[in-house]
């Protein structure tokens, strides 16, 4: 069964640039926006300070789930509702890092490239950078994550869901 939803009906920007699905069926999706969360009934839109686009979200193995966008980056929490938190350098609050191209897991640590061809190390909600050797910048991508009861797929301007029949 699938499911095509336009801009209008998830009430935010045309254009997404990545897709995640969480262990709970959440599905959640990089909008220029900011994040948009679907629960399987309504859609709903999470705004970054100064309403910046997300570019990149990533879930861990941990099952957090990361985002990433115009100088910004940070996790979903989610209890009763979800809320963001966000990440930045302990000595500058507002730093300019540029646009989140990637987010990536290795050895347990969280690293994330941008447009500025810089590496970042995210450490117990610290930020370090590092060079980029392998510059990486995909400008859609569809991850598909531990795939149980929704499989997602997005392009620019229209978001698909699918799920098993009941």
């Amino acid at each position: 069964f699938f499911r095509n939803f336009t801009a209008t009906e998830y009430n935010g920007h045309n254009r997404n640039t990545d897709i995640v699905c969480d262990s709970t069926g959440r599905v959640y999706v990089a909008n220029f926006e900011g994040l948009l969360v679907y629960d399987g009934v309504e859609w709903t839109m999470h705004h970054t300070p100064g309403i910046s686009r997300v570019t990149s979200i990533y879930k861990a193995k941990d099952g957090k789930v990361w985002f990433g966008g115009n100088n910004v980056v940070g996790t979903v929490t989610t209890a009763d509702s979800i809320s963001l938190q966000f990440i930045s350098d302990e000595k500058d609050s507002k730093m300019k890092f540029g646009e989140v191209t990637t987010i990536e897991e290795r050895n347990g640590k969280i690293y994330f490239t941008t447009n500025e061809d810089k590496l970042y190390r995210i450490d117990d909600s610290k930020i370090t950078v590092r060079r980029n050797e392998n510059r990486t910048n995909t400008a859609v991508s569809a991850n598909i994550n531990d795939i149980a009861e929704t499989v997602t797929v997005a392009d620019l301007s229209l978001i698909a869901v699918a799920t098993k029949n009941q």
